[in-house]
């Protein structure tokens, strides 16, 4: 899905789109060069497990409709400047918004201010970022398996999500570039602002950073990736049996891309972020996972194929968790604009609950529109 972007509303949109049928390019404030995207997607999804929890086995959703909107333009010194929204449309979203930020670009690099994914989450590659269709194990496996208490722990290292933050991306010099963010509260969204209370799952001062190297030899481009992730825990509990312990995630990837293959792998290991500091004591932790993919793109098709697995300790005898995932993924442009895309995944989950396993599948088919 394209993350182009920007002004402040729906109507706001339509707007733009009035004026450019009218006049040409649309303009805002000072000449901003606008663009406008959108996307809605509608999905069959089937689920069987044995533990259940939709007796019905499959469903209907619209699952992803958004606008768009960019704007963007330079001053007279060279520098590149701007703003971008994400406007949510579906009918039960309650935010308006998914992301909302400004940017200064240059010689000096890249400065993003606002409701943004951290730097970690943005210069991280591995096995999902080969995934096609739906983005296979990657991809909505949680709406139609039960996991329990095997919570899965990724793909993924963002724990700050959408909250407010300011990142900084340095130039691509010899094929690296570097990141970091800061994000004070993770709890905060927009406008919002929390406080520390007793039982907060927030962090504050969350730090994000990262590299990654991207070279191309012939016709092969390979990339790899180192990043991390610290920060405080908000829950200020009097007893400090029951407080959160801090985070701490780090993770390392790689993609090779070659004559339309691409194969994708990683690791990322949350230590013992967010878990109680009685549990971590007695050996508890939040869980690492690894994951590889394939996959080949050839005219208006694509395929992939990858497996996803994840893991986390519990306290003695509690038993711990391991989720595996295998998943087979299609992309078919139909039209221009027009996709159909398909996964199918074979979940197996140790320790569901307590002595309790879990075994079943998942299928996705889609059929996305986007402009």
């Amino acid at each position: 899905m394209k993350k182009a972007l920007l002004a402040t509303s729906a109507l706001a949109g339509a707007s733009l789109l009035a004026t450019s049928a009218v006049a040409g390019t649309p303009t805002v404030g000072d000449n901003l060069e606008v663009s406008i995207s959108g996307t809605v997607r509608f999905s069959v999804a089937y689920g069987n497990a044995d533990i259940d929890t939709n007796q019905r086995g499959y469903s209907f959703t619209t699952d992803e409709s958004e606008v768009a909107f960019n704007a963007k333009a330079t001053t007279d010194s060279g520098i590149d400047y701007g703003l971008s929204i994400e406007i949510q449309t579906q009918p039960n979203d309650v935010n308006n918004a998914d992301e909302a930020w400004v940017f200064l670009a240059g010689d000096f690099g890249r400065v993003e201010l606002g409701d943004q994914d951290g730097a970690a989450d943005r210069l991280f590659v591995a096995g999902e970022d080969v995934m096609v269709g739906r983005g296979g194990f990657d991809g909505p496996t949680a709406r139609h398996f039960n996991f329990g208490a095997a919570t899965r722990t990724g793909p993924a290292i963002n724990i700050t999500g959408d909250a407010p933050k300011a990142i900084y991306f340095t130039p691509r010099v010899a094929g690296f570039q570097a990141g970091v963010s800061w994000t004070p509260d993770t709890g905060a969204i927009g406008a919002t602002t929390t406080t520390d209370l007793a039982g907060s799952t927030n962090f504050e001062n969350v730090v994000s950073f990262g590299a990654n190297y991207q070279q191309s030899f012939n016709d092969v481009t390979i990339t790899l990736a180192g990043v991390a992730e610290f920060g405080d825990a908000e829950d200020n509990a009097a007893t400090s049996a029951t407080r959160q312990e801090d985070a701490e995630i780090w993770g390392i990837g790689a993609k090779v891309d070659f004559a339309g293959f691409s194969v994708g792998g990683g690791f990322v290991d949350f230590n013992e972020t967010g878990v109680s500091n009685a549990n971590a004591t007695a050996g508890a932790d939040a869980g690492s996972w690894w994951n590889i993919a394939g996959s080949y793109k050839t005219g208006p098709w694509a395929v992939s194929v990858g497996a996803f697995f994840g893991q986390n300790d519990n306290t003695a005898g509690n038993g711990d968790n391991e989720v595996d995932i295998y998943s087979l993924a299609f992309t078919y442009n139909f039209a221009p604009g027009l996709d159909i895309k398909g996964d199918y995944n074979f979940i197996e989950v140790d320790n569901a609950g307590t002595a309790t396993d879990n075994e079943g599948q998942t299928a996705v088919l889609s059929v996305q529109a986007s402009f």
